[in-house]
């Protein structure tokens, strides 16, 4: 969300989609498992382009079309639930194919970030004169993430949760 207030969400989606492909790309050529942590956290951070910056921009969309405030709640819900039907199915489907074929399952995925990306570069975006300073920006998130390691690491059941679901992200 910070990337995206600062140089608008057009740029943030189509950075998520970039740093998705590359991080698939080498995830695909790889059987390092350095390279592979190095994969994860490019997607990781592609997600992080992502937040925030494809809701606020389907919200200014919908309000543009001047619909009431129900209407576009639930397009936003339904747009949620399809999201969540989508990767319920995916990582079912996926952890089918995955067992068959990794790099198969790893493959399938790459038609969708390709679309993405395109019809980010075809979506038109009304950039705000005042831009926030990403630096500035990211400060709280970043003095937020310390007190929450900070303090996950500071209780033993909480540091081994912190670290199975590193390692199921892996």
């Amino acid at each position: 969300g910070a990337f995206a207030d600062a140089y608008g969400r057009k740029k943030s989606a189509l950075m998520a989609f970039a740093l998705s492909i590359i991080g698939f790309v080498a995830l695909l050529f790889t059987r390092d498992i350095w390279m592979m942590v190095a994969s994860a956290l490019l997607i990781g951070t592609a997600d992080a382009f992502f937040s925030g910056a494809m809701e606020s921009w389907a919200v200014d969309r919908l309000k543009n079309k001047r619909l009431d405030k129900t209407h576009t709640q639930m397009l936003l819900s339904s747009g949620v639930q399809s999201t969540y039907a989508v990767l319920l199915v995916g990582s079912i489907l996926g952890g089918i194919i995955g067992t068959w074929s990794y790099d198969v399952a790893i493959a399938l995925g790459f038609p969708a970030l390709l679309y993405g990306f395109y019809f980010s570069l075809t979506l038109k975006e009304k950039i705000k004169s005042v831009k926030k300073d990403f630096a500035k920006s990211l400060l709280p998130i970043i003095e937020k993430t310390k007190q929450a390691f900070a303090f996950c690491l500071s209780d033993k059941k909480l540091s081994a949760l912190l670290a199975i679901s590193f390692l199921f992200g892996l």
